[in-house]
């Protein structure tokens, strides 16, 4: 299972678990009732936006991540070259 279906997978289950707890929350006993129907759809509305947020702020965290490592390793071979090339420059001084 790559990456990113686990995180479609981790996602679905936030998502379900939000979707039975306000099945849980909404039986009609009276003492477990909590609140009307617009504050369980500000409810679901709130935590699914928080979950699809923080994953989208992962994937954007990690893209970056993964882009500033290809950019130092470029740095680094460059800076290689140059000492390459320094070094190349004194030996012939010298000869």
């Amino acid at each position: 299972m790559n990456f990113t279906a686990k995180i479609i997978l981790i996602a679905l289950a936030i998502i379900f678990t939000s979707i039975i707890l306000d099945q849980v929350l909404r039986v009609p006993t009276g003492r477990y009732t909590l609140g009307d129907e617009a504050a369980r759809v500000g409810f679901f509305g709130n935590y699914s936006g928080g979950i699809i947020g923080g994953i989208v702020a992962y994937l954007i965290a990690n893209k970056e991540n993964k882009q500033t490592k290809q950019q130092v390793m470029l740095e680094k071979e460059e800076n290689q070259r140059k000492v390459e090339e320094l070094l190349f420059d004194i030996i012939n001084l010298f000869l």
